[in-house]
Parts: structure tokens; C-alpha cells; sequence
């Protein structure tokens, strides 16, 4: 598994934090819609619970990391719209919502561990809600790490169901947060749940 998920994220919060929210959130502004509940997955220090509480929705921050977790109570404690959760992804029992976020942190779970989570969360968002967030791709270093990657054909599986407004796949040598330099094969995603197809009740003919 990636170091990160071994050592703690502790430098990552503190290289993160001055740097403003991930551009995905602005691609999905349309999206997103404010109304209902949202899902923060692997909030971190918090910065994308407040963005989603701001634009309206009521949130759950779930995140499993103990230093996380005292920086998001840090940050949230005492908002009424920000529900804190500590839960590692493949405990966490997703409740319906409108909108499922997780910013650079579903793929820190084993592909084994991540597809039945995704499954459930898939499954949770409500029609017309959206799912915004990153997979990586398989040619990723931190896949070869025990970080979970996915095929563009992974992709459309796992969200038959969805219209994909954004998917930007992207691969390129560049560097982490912290400055250390890796390949990333990333897919950034913004993809809505359609309406469920209306059923036919004509009686059939004779």
C-alpha cells in the first residue's frame, strides 16, 4: 500500500491546506444543486465539507484518519450542517444522498476492498444526484503500490447507470503535494444518476 496510508497523512494536510479547493469542484458546480444531503469521503481538514455546506447541502465528513479527524472537528465543530463520521470507506454504510464527494482519496483502498464500496455508494445516490471524485488509472506508480486502478472500460461499468458530464482522464509525470515525483494516470469524474426508465403499463394486445 502507498506509504501515505502507513505513515499518516499529516504532511499531506499541512502542504494541502494553503492550496485552494480541487478545480473538479468548480467543473461540477452545475451539478451541484445544494439541495440535500451530501457526502464528503475522505474529508480531510474539511475544506470540501465547507465548500458543499456553503453551496446549501447538510454534510457528513467521513474520514478514517485520527490526525484528520482532529483537524476536521478542529474546523467543523459547532456547524450545524457538517455531521463528522469516522469510518474507514469499506465500514461505511452509505445513507441516500444527493451528492457523493470524494476528493483524491477513494483509490487509498485495495481494488478488492474498493469496487463492493463504490457498489454501495453508486447505489445510494439518488436519482438526478451526482457523484464527483477521482479513480486512478492502472498505469498510476501508486497503483503498483496496492492503490486501487481502473480501465477507462472500468469506468463506464461502474457507472452504467450515470450520465458522465465530465471525465477527464489524464496521464502525465509530474509531483505529489509534497513535492515527490510520480506518474499519475488519474480519471476525473462528475457523473449524475439518470432517472429511472419509466415503465410501460400499457396491457398488451390480444
Amino acid at each position: 500500500m502507498h506509504s501515505s496510508a502507513t505513515t499518516g497523512f499529516g504532511p499531506y494536510y499541512d502542504a494541502a491546506e494553503p492550496k485552494p479547493l480541487h478545480p473538479i469542484l468548480e467543473s461540477a458546480r452545475p451539478w451541484l444543486t445544494g439541495n440535500g444531503l451530501a457526502l464528503d469521503l475522505g474529508a480531510g481538514t474539511g475544506k470540501t465539507s465547507v465548500f458543499l455546506a456553503d453551496l446549501g447541502y447538510q454534510v457528513v465528513a467521513v474520514e478514517p484518519d485520527p490526525e484528520g479527524l482532529s483537524r476536521l472537528h478542529a474546523r467543523c465543530e459547532g456547524d450545524p450542517r457538517i455531521t463528522v463520521c469516522e469510518a474507514r470507506f469499506e465500514d461505511f454504510d452509505p445513507p441516500k444522498c444527493q451528492a457523493a464527494v470524494s476528493i483524491l482519496s477513494l483509490f487509498f483502498l485495495e481494488r478488492s476492498r474498493l469496487d463492493p464500496f463504490l457498489e454501495r455508494l453508486l447505489a445510494a445516490i439518488e436519482p438526478g444526484g451526482v457523484f464527483v471524485g477521482q479513480l486512478l488509472g492502472p498505469n498510476d506508480t501508486w497503483v503498483a503500490d496496492g492503490c486501487a486502478g481502473h480501465t477507462r472500460s472500468d469506468v463506464e461499468a461502474l457507472f452504467a447507470s450515470f450520465d458522465l458530464r465530465v471525465w477527464d482522464e489524464v496521464e502525465k509525470d509530474a509531483v505529489t503535494v509534497l513535492g515527490d515525483p510520480k506518474h499519475w494516470h488519474v480519471h476525473h469524474i462528475v457523473a449524475t444518476k439518470r432517472q429511472p426508465s419509466s415503465v410501460d403499463m400499457t396491457p398488451p394486445l390480444r
